[in-house]
C-alpha cells in the first residue's frame, strides 16, 4: 500500500449521490407559500422555530411550526407575543382567512 487511491474507486460514484436542496431552500412560490406571513418574517431574518419557542417561553417548537404552516390556528397571546417579538403588528403576520392546507381532508 503506497497511500494512493484505490485505481478501481476512482470516478466511481459515491454511496450516497448528492441529495437535491429542500423545497424551502428556495424562495416560496405564490403556491407553496406559508399560510402565515410570520413564517416568511422569521426566515428573512434567519430565526429558527426553535430560537423563537425558546425566547418567548414556548413549550414546544413543533407546535409553532405547525401554527405558522397553518395546521393550528394561533391563540391570541401567541399572536400578542410573536408580534411583540417581531416589533410587527399582528394584522402583518397573521392572514384571518386561515387558507386550508394542501392535502388536508
Amino acid at each position: 500500500m503506497t497511500g494512493e487511491p484505490d485505481r478501481e474507486r476512482q470516478g466511481t460514484p459515491t454511496r450516497n449521490p448528492p441529495r437535491p436542496p429542500p423545497a424551502w431552500a428556495g424562495a416560496w412560490s405564490d403556491t407553496d407559500a406559508p399560510p402565515h406571513p410570520a413564517a416568511l418574517v422569521l426566515r428573512q431574518r434567519r430565526i429558527s422555530n426553535r430560537q423563537v419557542a425558546h425566547d418567548l417561553g414556548l413549550k414546544s417548537a413543533h407546535h409553532l411550526g405547525r401554527v405558522l404552516n397553518g395546521y393550528v390556528p394561533p391563540s391570541p397571546k401567541l399572536r400578542r407575543t410573536l408580534a411583540a417579538y417581531l416589533d410587527l403588528p399582528e394584522a402583518a403576520l397573521f392572514r384571518d382567512d386561515r387558507p386550508e392546507r394542501r392535502g388536508a381532508a
